[in-house]
């Protein structure tokens, strides 16, 4: 038997700047908005995905504020995919074996029965921070996205972070009253 020991996902070196960019956002205080829920909902069918979400990540927490296959709530930033994928906000982060990705070994979220096995997320933007991620995973390892999918979900991101800057600013958010 072997013990398998993961490492948290690194803070970004810009932390304050975008945990400021969270709480003007208002977005953690829009729990099942119904434009967000509309996007994961077809993000979740086009993907085939078993779990889709919207994240926010802020201190030591990721808040699926909105979810398909997982409930609304905070979640421990030190086992998130969403942790990683927040360090290139550019980017769309893919695992498409977790199982076989040294990050992600001994990390709860994979080892457990139904774990995370594939991870594709692309970050959301708000003030030019990444604020969260619009996320799809599956139980089983897959392809890599293709760069067609990579803009597609990258695109899905963009309108969250519209809905967001529409819905969510100058909204008082409860957990910064």
């Amino acid at each position: 038997m072997s013990i398998s020991y993961y490492t948290p996902p690194p803070r970004p070196a810009d932390e304050s700047a975008r945990e400021a960019a969270v709480r003007r956002s208002g977005a953690i205080g829009l729990p099942n908005h119904p434009v967000l829920r509309a996007i994961v909902n077809q993000v979740c069918r086009q993907f085939h995905a078993s779990t889709c979400a919207v994240t926010i990540v802020y201190e030591e927490w990721q808040y699926v504020i909105v979810g398909h296959g997982i409930d609304i709530g905070p979640y421990s930033r030190r086992t998130s995919f969403c942790g990683h994928a927040i360090l290139e906000p550019t980017e769309v982060f893919c695992i498409a074996d977790a199982s076989h990705d040294p990050r992600f070994a001994g990390n709860p979220l994979t080892e457990s029965e139904g774990g995370v096995q594939f991870y594709a997320g692309a970050p959301i933007l708000y003030d030019g921070q990444p604020i969260g991620v619009l996320c799809v995973t599956d139980e089983t390892a897959r392809p890599a996205l293709t760069p067609e999918e990579r803009r597609h979900l990258d695109r899905c991101a963009r309108a969250v972070g519209t809905a967001i800057d529409q819905a969510g600013a100058g909204q008082s958010d409860p957990l910064f009253s």
